[in-house]
C-alpha cells in the first residue's frame, strides 16, 4: 500500500477519533462533578477535601507557611429534622452551605464532610488572628441569616439556626491532617458543650505553646436583619 495513502486513510480517521476523545474529555468532567461535589449542597465533598487538605499540607510545610482547618456543624440539627422532615433538614444546609461559601475568600475551600458537618481549610498563609476572624465571620453570617423553611402545611415558617465551629492552625496545632482533624474536632465539641453558636480556636503563645483563643463577642442585639436568602437549588456544579 502506498505511503500517502495510509496517510490518507489515518487523516480519515482522525476526525471521529477526535470526536471521541472530546467525549471522553466531557464524560471525564462530569463524573469528576459527580466524584468531587455533593449534590445537595452544590460544593465540594468529603472525596474532595481529604485529597485537597493533603495537597494543602504539603504546599505549606514546602513553603513555610500557615493554614487553618475549621471543622462547622450546624447546631441542633436534628430538631428541624423532626419538625419539618427531611426537605425542610436538605432546605437548611443548603442554605447554611450557601452562607458559607459567599462568606469565606475565594482562595479558600469548603466542603460538606457529612451530614450536618463541613469543613473549611483557609490558605495560604495567615496568622491565628486573621483565621480566628474569618471563623468568627462565619458563625456570625449563619446566626444572621433568616431561615424560610415550609412547615407542615406548606407555609414558610423563618427559623433560627446556628453553626459551631472548632479551628486550628497548621502546623502549630498538628502537622498531619489526623493531627489537625483531632485537634479541631475537641475544640467543636468544646464548642457545643459550653453552649453552641461560637468558635473555639486554638493558638500559639509567645513561647510556642498552644492555648485556646476565647470565642469573639455576639454580634449585638437588634442588629438589622437581613433579607431572606432564596432558596438555594441542589444540585452538582459542572
Amino acid at each position: 500500500m502506498p505511503t500517502g495513502a495510509l496517510h490518507a486513510g489515518e487523516a480519515r480517521a482522525r476526525p471521529d477519533g477526535g470526536h471521541h476523545f472530546q467525549g471522553l474529555i466531557a464524560t471525564s468532567i462530569r463524573l469528576q462533578g459527580l466524584i468531587f461535589f455533593d449534590v445537595l449542597t452544590g460544593i465540594y465533598n468529603r472525596a474532595y477535601y481529604e485529597l485537597q487538605i493533603e495537597r494543602e499540607i504539603a504546599i505549606a510545610n514546602r513553603r513555610d507557611q500557615t493554614l487553618a482547618l475549621l471543622l462547622v456543624d450546624v447546631d441542633d440539627f436534628r430538631s428541624f429534622n423532626s419538625r419539618y422532615g427531611y426537605d425542610g433538614g436538605d432546605q437548611v444546609l443548603a442554605t447554611v452551605a450557601d452562607v458559607l461559601r459567599t462568606t469565606l475568600r475565594t482562595t479558600d475551600t469548603l466542603a460538606r464532610y457529612g451530614g450536618e458537618e463541613f469543613t473549611a481549610i483557609l490558605s495560604p498563609h495567615l496568622l491565628i488572628e486573621e483565621a480566628r476572624v474569618i471563623a468568627e465571620r462565619l458563625r456570625a453570617a449563619v446566626a444572621d441569616e433568616p431561615f424560610p423553611i415550609a412547615g407542615s402545611t406548606r407555609k414558610l415558617v423563618t427559623e433560627h439556626v446556628t453553626v459551631s465551629i472548632g479551628g486550628v492552625l497548621y502546623p502549630s496545632g498538628g502537622r498531619t491532617h489526623r493531627e489537625l482533624w483531632n485537634a479541631a474536632n475537641r475544640l467543636l465539641l468544646e464548642a457545643k458543650a459550653r453552649g453552641k453558636n461560637q468558635v473555639r480556636f486554638v493558638g500559639t503563645r509567645p513561647d510556642g505553646a498552644i492555648r485556646p483563643v476565647p470565642p469573639a463577642a455576639s454580634p449585638r442585639a437588634g442588629a438589622a436583619s437581613r433579607p431572606l436568602r432564596p432558596r438555594v437549588e441542589a444540585r452538582p456544579r459542572p
